[in-house]
């Protein structure tokens, strides 16, 4: 009695069924990531996206510009796209973040699970995020300025991350490229993981945090 076709044609379903499996998963996952696919291509699309460089549907973080050297990092949950992001980081002077950062706590009630995450965020801060510009040769002058240290926009991948808090400075820079300049002149000082001293183009006081 030969077996050996009977062997091959259960390996054969066998397979059929293992990919029919994979498949009606794979279908099952995207469903219930279809919604965040929605959340994010509305912010590729309607706003100035910093980083990642290139953003695909790969990428949950999103940093993306408010405008005055001030910029917004969230990291959005696949699966909650439309909730309130736990990790939300507001990057600028903090004469411009703070009022934004109490606007994003005390309006907080206002939030919509009807509406886009973007729609949601522009509530809550009362303020409508920047197009994405026609012209990127205008959207690098204004948004992509380089670090006040190092002179570049990009290091090690990253862009500044730290912005002075003299308005009438507004000096972007790199944490690193700040906290090694601070750390080479007399007059800085450390707390804990904060470091204290001046901008080196204006001189106003100023701090960096050393955690990442």
């Amino acid at each position: 009695m030969d077996t050996s076709n009977d062997f091959q044609q259960k390996d054969l379903l066998s397979s059929k069924l293992t990919l029919s499996i994979i498949y009606e998963k794979y279908k099952e996952m995207i469903e219930k990531i279809s919604d965040f696919f929605d959340v994010i291509e509305d912010f590729d699309t309607n706003v100035r996206v910093l980083e990642p460089e290139k953003p695909t549907r790969a990428h949950t973080m999103r940093r993306i510009v408010i405008g005055n050297h001030c910029s917004m990092q969230i990291v959005i949950d696949p699966f909650k796209p439309r909730e309130k992001p736990k990790d939300i980081k507001l990057l600028g002077s903090d004469s411009i973040i703070s009022p934004l950062k109490f606007n994003l706590n005390n309006n907080r009630n206002k939030w919509n699970m009807n509406k886009l995450l973007r729609e949601n965020l522009e509530t809550l801060m009362d303020i409508e995020f920047p197009k994405p510009s026609t012209d990127p040769t205008t959207e690098q002058d204004e948004f992509s300025e380089n670090c006040g240290v190092c002179y570049s926009y990009r290091l090690n991948m990253k862009i500044p991350d730290k912005v002075c808090d003299n308005v009438k400075c507004g000096m972007p820079f790199h944490s690193e490229c700040l906290i090694e300049w601070l750390r080479s002149i007399p007059g800085t000082h450390q707390s804990f993981d904060t470091v204290f001293g001046s901008c080196p183009y204006c001189s106003s006081t100023l701090s960096v945090s050393t955690s990442k």
